[in-house]
């Protein structure tokens, strides 16, 4: 994406005369040479390999072991709390509810998949290449380096707090206009 985003970037400065206004051949070599020297020093700091590649069993096999191990302490501990004798079906309630509710847990991706992506957020991955560990580089480079993390941040609080409020206000102003009041026909 960086790389497209530099042949854009590069592409506009040559069309629109960016570089050197009044020599269309030079401004077009120094739109390529800046291009250039951008999309190396980009490429330079995305192939910096600091540490050990990971297999890929390394994000899934601790995650699934300490869920596990932990649904397993949860279901334990509540079906010796709350063991009572069957009721007139035959069936043990609690037990039924406690192992659904572990099932429920277990598929729910989003706590499975939240430690997942954390122990990725710490490595140097591509499609290409296996993952290498490179520790806080890429939370340093997100805060440091990126200018579009704080503008996407902005836009992502800015949505967020905007539409639970749009939405309250519009269903305030439905149920205003819903009663009778005295003021409804002129309005």
């Amino acid at each position: 994406m960086l790389l497209w985003s530099e042949h854009i970037r590069a592409m506009e400065g040559g069309i629109f005369k960016r570089y050197d206004p009044s020599d269309i051949h030079h401004n077009a070599q120094m739109a390529l040479d800046e291009s250039n020297r951008l999309s190396r020093r980009n490429w330079i700091a995305s192939t910096v390999r600091k540490g050990p590649e990971l297999p890929w069993w390394f994000f899934s096999s601790p995650v699934d072991c300490c869920w596990i191990a932990g649904f397993g302490g949860v279901h334990w501990y509540y079906d010796r709390k709350f063991r009572r004798p069957a009721d007139i079906s035959g069936l043990n309630i609690t037990r039924d509810i406690s192992c659904a509710s572990m099932v429920n847990w277990i598929c729910d991706s989003r706590r499975r998949a939240d430690p997942v992506l954390l122990l990725i957020s710490l490595c140097s991955y591509d499609v290409l290449s296996p993952p290498t560990f490179i520790g806080f580089h890429n939370h340093i480079q997100m805060f440091t380096g990126d200018n579009l993390f704080y503008k996407s941040l902005a836009n992502t609080l800015y949505m967020a707090l905007g539409i639970p409020l749009g939405m309250g206000l519009s269903l305030a102003l439905a149920l205003l206009l819903n009663y009778e009041t005295w003021g409804m026909p002129v309005y």
